[in-house]
C-alpha cells in the first residue's frame, strides 16, 4: 500500500515538472512570450470603458461658501458614512458593478444643472467614479471633490472621526 502511494506521488510530480517544461518551453519560443515576472504591480481598479462622459473635478479651496443650494452624495461606504459624514449629504455607495438606481438617477436629474457634488474616497476615486455616471446618465454640470474625503479632513471642512 505504501509503495502505490509512494509510485503515484512520484507520478504526479514527474508529471507536474514535464508540463512546465513544455510550456516554459512553449512561452520562450512564441513571439513576444508572456512575462515570468510582472515587471509593475497590476492594477485591480482600473475605469470602466464603457464611461463616455466625465464629471468636473473641484479643489477644495474653491468650494462655493454656500453649500445649500448643492445636492451633496456621499460615494464612501456606508459605514464610513455612518462615522462622519457633512451635514446634508446623502449616500449612494460606488459599486464598480452596479449602477445607481434609476429612481435616485431621476431625482438627481430634476435637481438641475450644476447642482450635484459628490464626494468620495481616494481608494478608488469613488467620487470621480460615481458622479461620471451620473454624468453619463444625464445629469449636468455634475463636480466631484478632487482628493475626496481626505482632503476636506486635510482642509478642515470636517474633523476626522466625528460625526455632524
Amino acid at each position: 500500500m505504501l509503495k502505490q502511494i509512494r509510485t503515484i506521488i512520484v507520478q504526479a510530480i514527474i508529471l507536474a515538472v514535464v508540463s512546465s517544461v513544455v510550456a516554459l518551453g512553449f512561452n520562450a519560443f512564441r513571439p513576444a512570450g508572456l512575462p515570468l515576472v510582472a515587471g509593475q504591480p497590476y492594477m485591480i481598479y482600473t475605469d470602466c470603458p464603457m464611461m463616455r462622459k466625465e464629471a468636473t473635478p473641484v479643489a477644495v479651496a474653491d468650494w462655493p461658501a454656500d453649500l445649500s443650494g448643492l445636492v451633496l452624495v456621499d460615494a464612501r461606504p456606508a459605514e464610513d458614512f455612518g462615522e462622519v459624514h457633512l451635514p446634508g449629504s446623502r449616500n449612494l455607495p460606488y459599486h464598480p458593478l452596479k449602477s445607481p438606481p434609476a429612481k435616485i438617477l431621476n431625482d438627481l436629474i430634476a435637481a438641475g444643472p450644476n447642482t450635484i457634488l459628490v464626494v468620495g474616497d481616494v481608494e478608488i476615486n469613488s467620487g470621480r467614479l460615481l458622479a461620471a455616471e451620473f454624468a453619463e446618465a444625464g445629469c449636468l454640470g455634475v463636480r466631484y471633490v478632487e482628493g475626496g474625503w481626505p482632503a476636506l479632513v486635510a482642509a478642515g471642512f470636517v474633523e476626522a472621526g466625528v460625526a455632524p
